[in-house]
């Protein structure tokens, strides 16, 4: 359950979707992808994408303290080579267990493209920021209640396919400080 409700947090700060159905939500007024600093990968220059993000923050007067890529990136990363050949990032495999690249805590998940989860496909990559500019909480105490009858989501009654249910809510609080402490990479 921790994943996943991580997970929604990661879509909801990031994206401003409505993990269940993929759709922004009007509930959620700001999230990373408003930012308007971007920079734009081009040529599969992967890492130059990643100076020039960083290049925005600190001519914005943050610091670049970390970058979250979503596996393409990653892998993009990854697989770069040299005019001789050789990989150019060679310690970082195929770039899916990535923790830090150029001095940057890195972090690696298909939540920053959300492209199992949005319904309009999302051109972000990656972002590169001052993290601390991002804050989030959570309730406190997250209230449950168990479904023994009924349909409560239209596949069908819960008795009769001997199944229950199980329903909780969170609330997240998510605060962005400045949006440009954050640039994205498209």
């Amino acid at each position: 359950a921790g994943i996943a409700l991580g997970r929604a947090l990661d879509l909801v700060g990031i994206h401003k979707i409505n993990p269940l159905t993929g759709t922004v939500s009007e509930l959620v007024k700001e999230g990373l992808i408003d930012t308007t600093q971007s920079a734009t990968l081009t040529d599969a220059k992967y890492d130059q994408a990643i100076e020039a993000a960083a290049g925005i923050i600190i001519s914005s007067g943050y610091s670049p303290t970390g970058i979250a890529m979503d596996p393409t990136l990653s892998f993009g990363l990854s697989t770069m080579r040299d005019t001789s050949g050789r990989k150019i990032y060679p310690e970082i495999g195929f770039g899916q267990e990535l923790s830090n690249f150029e001095g940057m805590t890195a972090a690696v998940s298909d939540t920053i493209s959300a492209k199992n989860e949005m319904s309009v496909a999302s051109n972000l990559i990656g972002i590169v920021g001052q993290f601390d500019a991002f804050r989030w909480g959570v309730q406190r105490s997250i209230g449950a209640h168990l479904i023994e009858y009924g349909d409560p989501d239209g596949l069908g009654d819960l008795q009769r396919l001997n199944q229950l249910a199980i329903r909780a809510e969170i609330v997240y609080g998510i605060g962005i400080m400045d949006m440009k402490a954050f640039t994205k990479i498209v």
